[in-house]
C-alpha cells in the first residue's frame, strides 16, 4: 500500500476535512475509500468524528460499525486504545440516534474505571506504556485516542447527568478534575487543537462567566501566531458568548468580528456562519428579524451540508418565535423542517427533546391543549427502550398539565404518578420533589371534584350528611412529607411551593367542609410561606402574590370584607410601583383580586344607593368605601376587572381569562341593577364578553382531535364539564334571563348543550348531493377539499399533531371564503344557530301533522339559584320563556324517592297511585298549554337534571302529554336538527326501511320457557308483517348483530340490555352465545322479564333504579357487567366504531336501553347517543327496566300502528314525497295509549318508559 493511501495518511486527511469544516468534501472522500481502508480503526475514528460534527449520525453509525464489526462492544482493558476510542464514539452515536443513554453511560463508566486518571508528571517518568504511545504519536495536530476516550466518555457522563442519571454538579466537577491534568499536559506540549476541544468542554461545565473567561483568555495565549488561526477563532467565539451572557454586547461584537476575520483567513468552512448565528440569536432588533435571520443562516449551513449547524440555527429560531406572539405559523414551518432534518440524519434524541421543549414553551396557549395532548401521547406511546428520566419526566409533566386543563383529573393523577416514577429513576432531588408536588396537586384536584365531595356540598345544607373530612388527606400527607424532606435538603423553593399548596388545601377544607382545623392550618401555612419567600427572595423582593391572595381570601371568607379590600388595594399598588418585577399573569391576578374584593364589599357592606354610575373611578386614589355608592363601587370593580382581563388575554392564559370574564360580567350585571341607565350599553358588553369566552371554550374543546371517536368524546366531555366552565355557562344563562334577553338566552342554551357530542356527530350523513356535486364540478373547490383531507390524514399520524392542526386551521379559513365549502365546514363543526336556521327541512314532517299544527322545541334551563325556566321555540320561530314554580330540589327529591328503593318494596310507579306520583312533577310542563296546541309535535330537550323524568307522562289540563301531543326526545335542538337533516338529505342512500328490516330476539332463560315462546312468536309475527328477516336465539351473535346494524333498513331487538353505571361505555346488549353456549352460562342472566302485573305490584321485581346490592337472582332489572361473564355483547364502545347510515331506525325492547349518562354540560352517552352518532336517525328505548311481556305488548301495538300507516300509503295513488314518510312518533303514541287504557297496565311503570329519540319520522 502506498503512503498516500495508508490508514495513517487517510486518517490525517479526514482529520483535515473536519478540522477545516468541509464536511461534504470529507463525505465524498470517504465514499471513494476502499472497504479495507474504511474498516481500519484509525480511519473509522476520523470518519465517525467527521459525521458527528457534521450532525449526520446515521453515517457516523455506519462508520463505527465498519471499524468495529458487527455486535456490541465489550471493553475489559485488553483492547487497543483505538478500539476503545471507537467503541465509546459508537456508544455516543447510539445515544443520539436511538436514545441509548443508559447503554452509553455503562460503557463510559467501564472505560473511566479501567483507565487510570492522567497525572501531570515529569517527562522522564513517561517513557513506556499506553501514555507514551499517546503522547509521542506522530500525528502532531490531532486529537489522539486517549484524549478522545477521556473527552467522549465525559461527554456521555455529563449528558447522562443532565438527563437525571447522575448528580449534575458532581458529574461536572468530576469531569473537570479528571481532565484538568490532561488539559495542562497538552498545553505544556503545545498541542493546541486537542487543548481547544478540552477547554471548550471545560467551560461548558462552569456556570460563572468570569471563570469561563479567565480559562479562555489563558488558553488564548497559546494560539498566537499564524499556526493556530482556527483554534484561536473558536476560542474567541467562546469568549464572545461569555460577553453576551454578561450583557456586554459592544465587546462581544468586536470579539466576533475578530473571530470572523480569522475564520476567513483560514478558509474555514462554517466559522463565519457560527458567529452570525450567535449574534443574531442574542442581538436581533425584533423576534421576527431574529427569526428570519436565523432561518437564512440555517439555509447557509444546509448549502454546505453542515446539519448540526442547520439544526442549531433552526432550534434557536424556534425558541425566538415561540417567545413572541402570533408567530406560530413560522414555528410550524421550522419545526416541520427540523423534524425532516433529524429524521434524515438520525437524531431521534434531539427530535424528541426539541419537540417536548417547544411544547413546554408554548403551554400557555390553552386553546391548543387538545392538539398538544395528542402530540405528547404519541411520544409517550413510542418512548425509547432506555428511559431518560428528565426527558420522560418533562413529557409526563406536560401530560399532567394537558389533562388538568382539559378536566380529565383521573388521567392527570395517572401521569403525575408516572412522572414521579421517571424522576425517581434519576438522582436529581429537585426534580423528584417537584414531581411529588405535582402529584399532590393532581390528587387534590381530583379529590376536589369527586362525587363524594360534590354530593356532600350539594346536600349538606338540608340533610346534614357527615362531612367527608378525609377527602384531601392523601394530598396533605404527601405535601407534608416532602416539605420536611425539602427542609433537610435545603430546597427552599420546594418548601415554599408545597406550603402554598397546603395553605390552599387547608383553606378549602375550612371553607367547603367546615373542617375544625382548616382555618388554623391555612393561617399557619400562609405565615410559613411569607417566611420562606423572604428567605428565598431577600429583603428587596417584589410583593408576594400568592401570600397576599390567600390573605385576601381568608379575610373575605371571615366576612372581613373591608379589611380584605384594603389588603387587595395595597397589593395592587405595590405591584404597580415596579411592574417589571412581577409577571403579567401576576399583575392580572392583582387586579382581579382587587375587583373581587370590591364586589364583596358591594354584596355584603352597607353602601348608599345611587341611580347613576360615575363615568370613571380612579382606583389609584385612596379607597374609602364609606363614601362609595353602590354604583361607584361596581364601576371601580368593572374598570379594574377589564384591566385584569386585558392582561390575562395578552399572555394567552385562557383558563384565567374565563374566570376573570365570569367575575367581570358579574360586576357588569350588578351595575345594570344598581344604575339602570347603564343597562343598554353594559348589556351589549356582557353579551360580547360571553361570546368571546365561549369562543375560547369552543377552541379548547374542538382542538381535541375528533378522529379518535369515543376517546375524543370522553375528553371533550371533560372539558365541557369542568367546574369553571359549568359555573360560567350557568351564570351566563342566568344573566340573560334576568336581563330579559330571551333571544340570547335561547341561543346560549342551545350553543352550550351537548357540545362535544355535536362535534363528534359532525358531518355524518348531513352532506347533500347538491353540496358534493358543487365540490366535484369546480376544480378549484375540489383542490381545496382534497387538501383538507390530506391535512386531516396528517393529523391522524405522527408526533407533530399541533403543527398539522394549525395548518388545517389556516386552510379551513381559506375554505370558508367559498360559500359551499363554508356550508360544509359549518355542518362538520356542528355549528347551529337555531334563530337563523332555515327550518324548511321540517316541512315534510309538518305536512304530516294536522293542519295548523307545529313542531315545537321544548327546553328547560336551570339558573344559578336552581330556578327552572321553560323555553319553547316553534316552527314559526316564536320564542316563549316562562319561569316555573317547581324547584330543582323537588325534582331531586322525587327522583331519589321513586327511582331508588329496596327490592322488597313495590315499584312506586307500578302501585295504584303511580299516576298520582307522576303528577307531582306537572310543574315542569306549566306553560305548555299556552305555548303549544294539541297535536303539535313536541321535541323535548331536558337538561341532565331532568333526563330521568318521564316528562311525556305528565299532564296538561288533565290530559297526559303524550296523548295531547306527538313526542320525541333529543339532548338538544341541534341534535334533533341533525337527525332530521339525515332523514331528508338528498344524497342519502334510499333503503326499503321496514321491508328491509331485521327483527331479532334473544331470550334464553330456561326457567321462563313460556315467555320465551311468546317472544319468539312475536318476533316472527312482526317480521312477517313487513316481509322482514327474523333472527332468534343463537342466530343472533355479536358478529351477526353488528353486521345487520350496518346493513338493515330497520332493526328491532328484544332481549336484555345491561348498564354498568361506573363504565357507561360498557352499556350494551346481551346476545346469544354461539351454538355451543351452555345453559349454565345462560342461567346467570338475571331477569324480571316474565313477571306478571301482580308480581310487580307485590314487589317481586325491584323496579327501576333500586338498590342493586339487594337484588335477588330472579328479580334484577338490570344485568350488570359482572353478572354474565360468558354472555356475548355489543357495547356502546363497539357501536361507536360502526356506520349505521343504512339503518336509520332502531328499536330496543330491553331494560334501560334508553338510559343515558348525562355529564355536566348535558353531554349524553349511552346506547342512544352511540347509535345516533353511528348514523341512526331515530332510536326507541326504555327509560327503566320493563317486564318482557310489557315490551312484547308494546312491540305488537307499535308495529300494528306502523303497518296501518304503510297500508294507507300503499293504497294511496299519490306519489307525493310526504306519503313516503312513516310517522314513528304517532306509532309510539298509539302503542303507549293502548297500553295505558288497559286496567292491568294503566300505571306509568308500564306505559311511560318508552321514549323515542331523534327524528319522529322515517322517510
Amino acid at each position: 500500500m502506498d503512503h498516500e493511501h495508508s490508514p495513517d495518511a487517510v486518517a490525517r486527511k479526514l482529520r483535515d476535512y473536519w478540522l477545516s469544516g468541509f464536511y461534504a468534501d470529507g463525505h465524498k472522500y470517504i465514499q471513494e475509500l476502499s472497504s479495507s481502508n474504511r474498516q481500519h480503526t484509525l480511519v473509522a475514528i476520523e470518519a465517525s468524528l467527521l459525521y458527528i460534527l457534521q450532525g449526520q449520525y446515521n453515517y457516523a453509525a455506519d462508520a463505527t460499525y465498519e471499524g468495529l464489526g458487527a455486535g456490541s462492544v465489550a471493553i475489559d482493558g485488553t483492547q487497543s486504545e483505538e478500539y476503545i476510542c471507537l467503541g465509546i464514539i459508537q456508544a455516543f452515536v447510539a445515544l443520539m440516534r436511538e436514545s441509548k443513554l443508559q447503554t452509553a453511560l455503562r460503557l463510559a463508566d467501564v472505560v473511566l474505571e479501567i483507565l487510570p486518571p492522567i497525572d501531570v508528571v515529569e517527562q522522564n517518568q513517561i517513557q513506556s506504556g499506553w501514555l507514551k504511545e499517546i503522547v509521542f504519536s506522530p500525528m502532531d495536530h490531532s486529537p489522539h485516542a486517549r484524549v478522545l476516550i477521556e473527552l467522549w466518555s465525559q461527554l456521555i457522563v455529563v449528558h447522562a447527568a443532565a438527563q437525571g442519571l447522575r448528580d449534575v454538579p458532581l458529574a461536572r466537577a468530576s469531569a473537570i478534575e479528571r481532565l484538568r491534568p490532561l488539559q495542562l499536559y497538552l498545553k505544556e506540549q503545545g498541542r493546541v487543537w486537542e487543548g481547544q476541544k478540552l477547554v471548550h468542554f471545560h467551560i461548558q461545565q462552569i456556570a460563572v462567566q468570569k471563570e469561563r473567561r479567565e480559562i479562555l483568555n489563558d488558553f488564548l495565549e497559546l494560539t498566537a501566531g499564524q499556526t493556530h488561526l482556527v483554534p484561536r477563532a473558536l476560542t474567541l467565539y467562546d469568549i464572545a458568548e461569555c460577553q453576551l451572557a454578561e450583557g456586554d454586547k459592544e465587546s462581544a461584537l468586536k470579539t466576533l468580528a475578530y473571530a470572523r476575520r480569522l475564520f476567513e483567513e483560514s478558509n474555514h468552512g462554517y466559522g463565519q456562519l457560527d458567529c452570525f448565528v450567535l449574534w443574531t440569536a442574542n442581538c436581533a432588533d425584533t423576534s421576527l428579524a431574529g427569526f428570519d435571520g436565523l432561518c437564512r443562516l440555517a439555509d447557509g449551513y444546509k448549502s454546505i451540508s453542515n446539519y448540526f449547524g442547520e439544526f442549531k440555527a433552526l432550534q434557536l429560531a424556534t425558541t425566538m418565535a415561540a417567545n413572541a406572539q402570533n408567530m406560530w405559523r413560522e414555528v410550524s414551518v421550522v419545526l416541520d423542517r427540523t423534524k425532516k432534518l433529524l429524521e434524515k440524519v438520525g437524531g431521534d434524541h434531539f427530535l424528541r427533546f426539541n419537540y417536548i421543549v417547544h411544547l413546554s414553551a408554548s403551554f400557555q396557549q390553552d386553546s391548543e391543549m387538545g392538539w398538544k395532548l395528542r402530540s405528547l401521547e404519541g411520544f409517550f406511546k413510542h418512548q425509547p427502550e432506555e428511559v431518560a428520566p428528565i426527558s420522560m419526566g418533562l413529557l409526563t409533566d406536560l401530560l399532567v398539565q394537558c389533562y388538568s386543563t382539559l378536566g380529565d383529573l383521573d388521567q392527570a393523577v395517572f401521569y403525575a404518578r408516572k412522572a414521579l416514577e421517571f424522576y425517581n429513576l434519576g438522582t436529581d432531588y429537585i426534580n423528584k420533589s417537584d414531581a411529588a408536588h405535582a402529584l399532590a396537586v393532581a390528587i387534590y384536584n381530583a379529590s376536589g371534584s369527586s362525587p363524594e365531595l360534590l354530593d356532600w356540598s350539594k346536600e349538606n345544607a338540608d340533610l346534614q350528611t357527615e362531612t367527608p373530612k378525609h377527602i384531601f388527606d392523601e394530598s396533605i400527607e404527601l405535601l407534608k412529607t416532602w416539605t420536611v424532606r425539602d427542609s433537610e435538603a435545603g430546597y427552599i423553593a420546594g418548601q415554599l411551593q408545597k406550603s402554598e399548596q397546603l395553605t390552599s388545601i387547608e383553606f378549602k377544607r375550612w371553607e367547603r367542609l367546615n373542617h375544625d382545623h382548616g382555618l388554623e392550618g391555612a393561617l399557619h401555612w400562609n405565615q410559613e410561606c411569607y417566611a420562606l419567600y423572604a428567605l428565598l427572595k431577600g429583603p428587596s423582593a417584589p410583593p408576594y402574590s400568592l401570600g397576599k391572595q390567600m390573605d385576601i381570601l381568608i379575610l373575605s371568607a371571615k366576612s372581613q370584607h373591608l379589611e380584605a379590600l384594603s389588603v387587595a388595594v395595597q397589593f395592587l399598588r405595590d405591584c404597580e410601583k415596579d411592574p417589571r418585577a412581577i409577571s403579567v399573569i401576576e399583575m392580572s391576578h392583582a387586579h382581579s383580586y382587587a375587583a373581587f374584593c370590591l364586589q364583596k364589599v358591594y354584596y355584603h357592606c352597607s353602601l348608599p344607593e345611587s341611580a347613576e354610575a360615575p363615568a370613571s373611578v380612579n382606583h389609584d386614589s385612596q379607597v374609602a368605601p364609606s363614601v362609595f355608592t353602590k354604583a361607584a363601587c361596581l364601576t371601580m370593580a368593572a374598570e379594574i376587572g377589564r384591566k385584569a382581563l386585558e392582561l390575562a388575554e395578552s399572555c394567552g392564559a385562557l383558563e384565567t381569562t374565563i374566570r376573570i370574564t365570569y367575575q367581570l360580567c358579574k360586576a357588569l350585571f350588578e351595575l345594570t341593577q344598581a344604575a339602570p341607565s347603564t343597562k343598554p350599553v353594559l348589556q351589549v358588553e356582557i353579551s360580547k364578553r360571553f361570546g368571546a369566552a365561549v369562543s375560547i371554550c369552543d377552541a379548547m374543546r374542538r382542538n381535541i382531535i375528533a378522529t379518535e371517536g369515543i376517546k375524543s368524546l370522553i375528553q371533550k366531555r371533560h372539558v365541557v364539564s369542568k367546574p369553571d366552565h359549568r359555573s360560567f355557562y350557568s351564570f351566563a344563562t342566568t344573566t340573560f334571563f334576568r336581563l330579559g334577553d330571551h333571544s340570547s338566552l335561547w341561543a346560549w342554551v342551545q350553543k352550550v348543550k351537548a357540545k362535544a357530542f355535536h362535534d363528534l356527530m359532525g358531518s355524518r350523513g348531513l352532506y347533500t348531493e347538491k353540496m358534493l356535486s358543487a365540490c366535484r364540478d369546480d376544480a378549484s373547490i375540489a383542490v381545496l377539499a382534497q387538501q383538507e383531507q390530506i391535512l386531516i390524514k396528517e393529523l391522524r399520524g405522527g408526533h407533530d399533531v399541533m403543527q398539522a392542526s394549525r395548518a388545517l386551521d389556516d386552510h379551513r379559513n381559506e375554505m370558508k371564503k367559498i360559500p359551499v365549502l363554508a356550508q360544509l365546514l359549518s355542518i362538520s363543526e356542528g355549528d347551529f344557530d337555531i334563530e337563523h336556521t332555515d327550518l324548511s327541512f321540517m316541512q315534510a314532517a309538518l305536512e304530516r301533522l294536522p293542519k295548523g299544527k307545529k313542531v315545537v322545541l321544548v327546553d328547560w334551563v336551570i339558573l344559578e339559584d336552581s330556578t327552572i325556566v321553560l323555553l319553547t321555540l316553534d316552527s314559526d320561530n316564536v320564542l316563549n320563556v316562562k319561569q316555573l314554580d317547581i324547584k330543582l330540589k323537588e325534582i331531586a327529591d322525587w327522583t331519589k324517592s321513586y327511582f331508588t328503593f329496596p327490592t322488597d318494596r313495590d315499584a312506586p310507579l307500578a302501585r295504584s297511585d303511580g299516576n298520582k306520583v307522576v303528577r307531582k312533577l306537572e310543574g315542569l310542563v306549566q306553560g305548555l298549554e299556552q305555548f303549544t296546541n294539541r297535536d303539535d309535535l313536541l321535541v323535548l330537550c331536558p337538561p341532565s337534571q331532568l333526563h330521568l323524568v318521564p316528562i311525556h307522562a305528565l299532564q296538561i289540563d288533565r290530559t297526559v302529554l303524550i296523548e295531547r301531543n306527538l313526542i320525541v326526545h333529543a339532548s338538544s335542538a341541534a341534535l334533533f336538527r341533525q337527525c332530521l337533516l339525515k332523514t331528508c338529505a338528498d344524497g342519502k342512500p334510499k333503503t326499503q326501511g321496514l321491508r328491509n328490516g331485521v327483527f331479532a330476539g334473544v331470550y334464553e332463560e330456561p326457567e321462563y320457557e313460556d315467555e320465551q315462546i311468546e317472544v319468539k312468536k312475536c318476533i316472527h309475527r312482526t317480521a312477517g308483517k313487513f316481509s322482514g328477516q327474523s333472527l332468534w336465539g343463537t342466530e343472533l351473535t355479536a358478529d351477526i348483530l353488528s353486521a345487520h346494524l350496518q346493513t338493515a333498513g330497520w332493526l328491532h331487538y328484544h332481549g336484555h340490555a345491561f348498564v354498568d353505571q361506573g363504565n357507561i361505555l360498557g352499556q350494551g346488549l346481551i346476545l346469544s352465545q354461539d351454538a355451543g353456549a351452555t345453559a349454565e352460562a345462560e342461567s346467570t342472566l338475571m331477569d324480571l322479564s316474565s313477571l306478571t302485573v301482580e308480581q310487580v305490584n307485590e314487589g317481586a321485581g325491584g323496579g327501576f333504579g333500586h338498590d342493586q346490592s339487594e337484588t335477588s337472582s330472579d328479580s334484577a332489572s338490570t344485568i350488570e357487567s359482572t353478572d354474565a361473564p360468558l354472555a356475548a355483547r355489543v357495547t356502546v364502545a363497539d357501536i361507536f366504531t360502526m356506520n349505521l347510515e343504512e339503518t336509520p331506525h332502531i328499536t330496543i325492547i330491553a331494560c334501560e336501553s334508553g338510559y343515558q349518562e348525562m355529564s355536566a354540560g348535558d353531554e349524553p352517552l349511552g346506547l342512544v347517543s352511540a347509535l345516533l352518532y353511528a348514523g341512526a336517525t331515530s332510536v326507541l328505548g326504555s327509560l327503566w327496566p320493563i317486564p318482557s311481556w310489557v315490551g312484547r305488548s308494546f312491540t305488537e301495538k307499535f308495529y300494528s300502528s306502523l303497518k296501518e300507516q304503510q297500508d294507507r300509503r300503499d293504497n294511496t295513488d299519490s306519489s307525493a314525497e310526504n306519503d313516503a314518510i312513516l310517522n314513528i312518533a304517532a306509532a309510539v303514541r298509539d302503542a303507549v295509549l293502548e297500553i295505558r287504557r288497559s286496567p292491568d297496565t294503566k300505571q306509568p311503570y308500564f306505559w311511560a318508559p318508552f321514549v323515542l329519540h331523534g327524528a319522529g319520522f322515517h322517510a
